[in-house]
């Protein structure tokens, strides 16, 4: 993000005082004087609206919006698809992997009634897998098939279908140690997890917040193979995220996740933070913005790692974080970060950095 310390609200902020200094254009137009001090009003009126940084926290826009189109996506090291129905997805899977991409992060909402996903491709030279279950114990049997074969959980997105079943939807890649995970935890049962399995040097890198058929709150997690200082916060306002990340990126902290949902009707931003580096973090737009922020992004080099799709009175919204320093810390640990894509990102004075999740 400019890194944290870049936290304009984009709201324009001036006094009545200032706004009855504009001159009026009827008594001076035909004033060269009075002309320019309009003029210099205009500008300064508009100009001071505007951001002072290029990666900052929109904004909720308050326009009502429909289906976004689907991205027409081209990176040379990832790709991002929108509105997909789940034979789509699988399609676009398959597609995709033939070009030497595999999907690392699937999102899922409800559009007009209609269940939805998007995915993010990362280029990879490991395959990865996919899989959607409707029950726990379908789930469980073949996350032990995939853990025979060397492969292991990376990304789980639980929900209900139209029917209130929970379904859960996991993709899946090979790694060189086993990873964990655990599902339908209170915040408390979390918590203990993580202080449990901190000291076996696992880290949480991916949470997921779901309500269950009884209206509870639960949460599932993925622990990975790590060691180092990780932090994580669930904020329940927008201010107090922005500031706990301002806490953690001085500390050189990374942030590999970010879910926003809410809780008895107050709305969440619960973040992951973990080893070194730093990231971009765009929150919450529609996706003009959004999509206008990926390209900038990507030109600097940074990709997408975590894809957030939610609705704000009636307007779907974006969240989305790129990672920009693919030397420091990261989601895996360091012998698993070539399995996760195997490629190299050409660097200038040609030097190269693996480019990883």
């Amino acid at each position: 993000m400019p890194r944290i310390g870049q936290t304009q609200s984009g709201i324009c902020r001036w006094g009545a005082a200032e706004i009855d200094k504009i001159p009026s254009p009827l008594t001076t137009v035909f004033s060269v004087r009075g002309m320019f001090l309009f003029l210099l009003c205009i500008f300064w009126i508009v100009f001071s609206c505007q951001p002072v940084d290029t990666d900052r926290f929109p904004p909720v826009s308050k326009t009502p919006g429909g289906t976004s189109p689907v991205p027409p996506t081209s990176g040379k090291q990832y790709q991002f698809w929108l509105d997909l129905t789940w034979k789509d997805l699988l399609a676009k899977r398959d597609a995709l992997r033939a070009s030497g991409f595999e999907l690392v992060d699937v999102e899922t909402y409800v559009e007009e009634g209609q269940r939805l996903f998007a995915g993010v491709w990362h280029l990879s030279k490991i395959s990865h897998r996919l899989w959607k279950a409707n029950s726990w114990d379908g789930f469980l049997d073949k996350w032990r098939e995939f853990r025979k074969e060397g492969i292991e959980i990376v990304d789980l997105e639980v929900y209900q279908d139209s029917e209130g079943v929970l379904n859960y939807l996991a993709t899946f890649r090979k790694a060189s140690q086993h990873h964990r995970f655990l599902a339908d935890l209170s915040w408390d049962e979390f918590l203990r997890t993580r202080r449990n399995y901190t000291p076996e040097n696992y880290w949480v890198v991916d949470v997921e917040a779901f309500v269950n058929p009884m209206g509870e709150l639960r949460y599932a997690a993925i622990w990975v193979p790590g060691t180092g200082p990780q932090r994580i916060w669930k904020a329940s306002s927008l201010d107090e995220f922005i500031q706990k990340r301002k806490e953690f990126d001085g500390e050189n902290l990374l942030l590999v996740d970010v879910e926003i949902f809410l809780e008895n009707g107050i709305k969440k931003y619960l973040g992951v933070w973990l080893g070194t580096g730093r990231e971009h973090l765009w929150l919450e737009d529609e996706w003009s913005g959004f999509r206008a922020k990926d390209r900038q992004f990507r030109e600097e080099g940074a990709a997408l790692i975590d894809l957030e799709i939610d609705f704000v009175e009636g307007s779907k919204v974006y969240t989305g974080v790129w990672q920009i320093d693919l030397s420091g810390g990261g989601k895996l640990p360091p012998e698993d970060r070539f399995l996760e894509t195997g490629a190299l990102i050409p660097l200038p004075g040609g030097k190269t950095l693996l480019s990883r999740r």
